[in-house]
């Protein structure tokens, strides 16, 4: 996070790009499960619920309207680094 992102993020409510930014990348996820139902619908619905999740799970640790990105950011990278722990 560079200084404008961190100033915004401490000022208001900031939904972190890599949250916002899922949404194509759950699509392509979605299309590969078995039995998908394709329609416009469905795939929006299944990426509203991703994005919901993660920012529940980030409000959950930051009731607060400010500092989310922060926040989220971090929760991401101790979700990589238990991740690799747990594969090596």
């Amino acid at each position: 996070m560079g200084p404008i992102s961190t100033y915004m993020d401490e000022h208001t409510a900031v939904i972190p790009d890599f949250v916002a930014n899922c949404g194509m990348a759950r699509v392509f996820g979605y299309l590969m499960k078995h039995g998908a139902e394709v329609n416009d619908l469905a795939i929006l619905k299944d990426v509203s619920t991703i994005i919901k999740q993660a920012m529940m799970r980030i409000h959950q640790f930051n009731p607060k309207h400010t500092g989310l990105s922060a926040k989220g950011l971090e929760l991401s990278l101790t979700d990589l680094v238990n991740t690799a722990a747990v594969s090596m």
